[in-house]
């Protein structure tokens, strides 16, 4: 990933384009370093004030994102 004027982008080299991620996503990413499990990956990205359903929510959707586009496989 690349921060760029306050904003973070994850490179997509082979097809050439670049995706702007939120905080969230940034994190997200990050927590993908060593290819956590799912309940795994959430339980890092867990803080006292998200829910437990949003935030499944929103990581499932983010990966799920992120499959399509190509940037990773989920195994």
């Amino acid at each position: 990933d690349i921060v760029y004027g306050g904003v973070t982008f994850l490179i997509d080299v082979n097809a050439g384009r670049r995706i702007a991620i939120t905080d969230a996503g940034s994190s997200i990413w990050a927590a993908l370093a060593d290819e956590p499990t799912f309940p795994v990956l959430i339980e890092r990205l867990r803080d006292d004030v998200t829910r437990s359903e949003q935030l499944l929510d929103d990581v499932a959707r983010t990966i799920d994102a992120w499959r399509t586009l190509g940037l990773i496989t989920w195994r």
